[in-house]
């Protein structure tokens, strides 16, 4: 690999359920199998970027009606690489037709119901 080359990871970050805050997570322990995902850049500083590429629609069982649940792709880069880390990602939702802005409520996609 040539000096000018730039290398991209795109890392799994969690399974997209719903995460109640009336149950107890339990006591968090070391992972079993090594270092973790979200451990890994910056254990060797590098540049680690969540971007949103989506949602996912659940029914919630304490509003009792349909929620959605965000799904990101985390992109981590060579340590120094941090603003080709932003471009890229940028580049890719546009792209894609994704948008680059977010939203707060019950869409970070801009859907608005009244109540966000």
């Amino acid at each position: 690999m040539s000096s000018t080359e730039n290398v991209l990871f795109i890392l799994p970050i969690a399974k997209v359920t719903p995460n109640y805050r009336d149950i107890y997570p339990g006591i968090p322990t070391a992972p079993s199998t090594g270092l973790s995902v979200t451990s890994l850049s910056p254990s060797i500083c590098a540049p680690e970027l969540t971007a949103p590429i989506g949602e996912i629609s659940y029914f919630s069982r304490i509003t009792r009606k349909a929620e959605k649940l965000p799904v990101l792709a985390g992109l981590m880069g060579m340590p120094g690489a941090d603003m080709e880390v932003v471009q890229v990602a940028r580049h890719v939702l546009e792209r894609l037709r994704l948008p680059t802005k977010i939203h707060v409520g019950r869409s970070m996609f801009g859907e608005r119901d009244g109540s966000s």
